[in-house]
């Protein structure tokens, strides 16, 4: 499960001031975005890694809904889910092919996808902004 969050990158963090005065609906949008970047990115990884036996466990990565937490944070949840025809959560074969086990070696195929993926998901965001900007900027 992958958690779109904002870390201690100067840059990100003022993008992200930024979009915490935006429309909600706005946000939301952003967050999608960035989130089917960072989902392509950890199918693409997937398949490098070969973590594919049917093909299932990568086509069962979802991207949740846009929630609000108790702070008023924005956050999307993407995981992978159901089971394979062994009752064996998706989630479970990827965190294994993602950090090994003490007979299998790792295949990090999730934490390189979201790493590789942040700037791309950061220019993503940035347009987003950039062009309500350009909007508001247009009517007003």
């Amino acid at each position: 499960m992958a958690l779109i969050r904002t870390g201690g990158v100067e840059r990100e963090a003022e993008l992200m001031q930024r979009l915490a005065v935006l429309p909600d609906e706005l946000q939301a949008e952003v967050l999608r975005a960035q989130a089917s970047v960072v989902t392509d990115a950890i199918r693409r990884s997937g398949e490098r890694y070969r973590v594919r036996d049917t093909g299932m466990t990568l086509s069962s990565l979802r991207e949740g809904k846009v929630k609000r937490d108790r702070r008023g944070d924005m956050s999307l949840y993407l995981r992978f889910e159901g089971k394979n025809k062994r009752g064996v959560r998706y989630a479970e074969i990827a965190f294994v092919n993602n950090y090994g086990t003490t007979k299998q070696s790792a295949r990090p195929f999730v934490t390189e996808a979201v790493n590789a993926s942040a700037e791309a998901a950061h220019e993503v965001a940035e347009k987003i902004y950039d062009d309500w900007v350009s909007a508001q900027e247009r009517k007003g």
